[in-house]
């Protein structure tokens, strides 16, 4: 309990500082365009962008050696296939590649290929550097870092939250953090601690779901902001943050309390309303355990200097691959306690599940 504990401020604390990397910025070194070659009638021509028809692929050459440091930044509004020495090493709409790292895999010379399946369009490659910033002028002149000092605030309070629950409610908050008990195909009723799952005490753990899942959602939209399917995610100031992360957080909180009574719903109809305790609980600990990995996925990133805005955006869609296995893992833990068969626990699920489940991520994904 107080493990999970230790890691979920650790993240809360440093999360934020992944600001600071976005304030280093890059410097342009050449634009490769002018360089791209197209394969057209057994031979290799200069790339047109005005040409009628668009070819699918494209290829350029680099020379380590004059660009030491250098960065290859390739994007693109649609998903690529990025080559480099005729190996497949990249597939995304963004890639960032070390040139160092590549020669000494490869050689000194690099033979790039991007594939586009539809045509290539709005491609851009390029080699860049990270700025040299002088730390004081920067320090002197740079603007203020709003979503810095939300972050840093709403952690806080998130984190204060937590330590009053784990005080005041420990046995609760054990059962809730307890992921082993998640993955756990036999569990005994008695686990269940507060079987009433409509107590103020259970509320206050809905309430802080919210905040949890709303603080890292929050982060996960303003860094994956304009990548994949999000639309801009702009902060002004500390109050939009504020306002940003309530929202988000009522979202959720709202979702959960809808998920709560769709369960006492479909139990009632299924007569199976002992199992009300059961299902919900064990929701609730793949909320806790998927958001905190969220959590501990981003802490790592940042450990290691991460750059690409793009990991954001591919946290949630794996925050989404998740509840799909969700699905299965609940199937198998209630199949040894409902009374009907396949057919049955399938509808109940796909009702209680799988509906919502699509119908939630599509709303935010397209």
């Amino acid at each position: 309990m107080y493990r999970s504990a230790f890691f979920i401020f650790i993240f809360f604390i440093t999360s934020p500082f992944v600001r600071a990397q976005e304030l280093r910025g890059f410097t342009t070194t050449k634009s490769l365009e002018a360089e791209w070659r197209v394969y057209v009638k057994n031979q290799f021509q200069s790339f047109d962008p005005l040409a009628s028809e668009k070819p699918r692929a494209v290829y350029f050459s680099v020379e380590t050696n004059q660009y030491p440091g250098g960065i290859l930044k390739c994007s693109s509004d649609a998903p690529f296939g990025l080559f480099v020495n005729h190996q497949l090493i990249k597939i995304g709409s963004a890639a960032w590649l070390n040139l160092d790292s590549l020669s000494k895999k490869y050689s000194s010379t690099l033979q790039f290929v991007v594939f586009q399946s539809k045509g290539i369009e709005r491609l851009t490659t390029d080699i860049v550097k990270p700025a040299e910033v002088n730390i004081l002028s920067a320090l002197t002149k740079r603007k203020t870092a709003y979503f810095f000092d939300f972050s840093i605030i709403a952690s806080l309070l998130v984190f204060a939250y937590l330590i009053v629950l784990l005080r005041t409610l420990p046995r609760l908050a054990t059962n809730y953090f307890n992921v082993f008990r998640l993955v756990s195909l036999q569990e005994r009723e008695g686990n269940l601690m507060g079987s009433r799952v409509s107590s103020t005490a259970n509320m206050l753990f809905y309430v802080f779901g919210g905040l949890l899942a709303g603080l890292v959602l929050t982060i996960v939209f303003y860094y994956g902001s304009g990548k994949a399917s999000f639309p801009p995610f702009n902060i002004s100031s500390v109050l939009d943050g504020f306002l940003q992360w309530i929202k988000w957080s009522a979202i959720v909180l709202i979702l959960l309390l809808f998920k709560l009574a769709l369960t006492y719903t479909l139990t009632g109809l299924f007569k199976i309303s002992e199992l009300v305790p059961f299902h919900f609980y064990n929701f609730l600990r793949l909320h806790f355990f998927v958001f905190g990995a969220a959590a501990l996925l981003s802490l790592g990133y940042f450990i290691f200097n991460g750059q690409n805005p793009e990991f954001y955006s591919n946290l949630f869609y794996g925050i989404a691959f998740i509840t799909i296995f969700w699905v299965l893992l609940i199937y198998l833990k209630l199949l040894a306690k409902v009374p009907f068969r396949f057919f049955h626990l399938f509808s109940y699920l796909c009702i209680s599940e799988i509906i919502p489940m699509v119908i939630i991520f599509k709303v935010l994904l397209f």
